[in-house]
């Protein structure tokens, strides 16, 4: 009996794609903002109204960001430990430092996510139409 592959394949990266697209809805709240650049003046202040609106959201993923960061530097902290256990030019030391280095980047790029949602809080929060 021959399995059907390249269906099983699709049926893998649509699933990969679904659940890329509920961590994207999870983690970020950028897709709940609507672009106040374009339109009509009325259209763009309609925008903006409703970005301020929604600025309430803000700090919750904030939050959930910070949790991700806190979780990238207890990682860091073990992939450290690992790293000094481990005898240079193994493999073991080779993938604890690739796992270090990528956690570090993790950490980085949760640390610019809290800038821009604090960042978007604070200018919707003050600033007025």
């Amino acid at each position: 009996m021959q399995v059907d592959h390249p269906s099983r394949f699709i049926q893998s990266l649509q699933l990969l794609r679904l659940l890329g697209i509920i961590f994207w809805h999870w983690a970020t709240p950028f897709w709940r903002f609507r672009d106040a650049n374009q339109g009509t003046l009325e259209q763009r202040s309609a925008n903006y109204r409703h970005n301020r609106a929604q600025r309430a959201i803000l700090p919750s993923y904030t939050l959930k960001w910070l949790a991700i960061a806190a979780s990238m530097l207890m990682l860091l902290q073990i992939y450290s430990g690992m790293l000094t256990q481990a005898m240079e030019g193994t493999p073991a030391y080779f993938y604890a430092a690739l796992f270090c280095v990528s956690t570090g980047i993790v950490f980085s790029f949760a640390c610019v996510v809290i800038a821009i949602l604090l960042a978007c809080y604070l200018f919707f929060t003050h600033i007025k139409d």
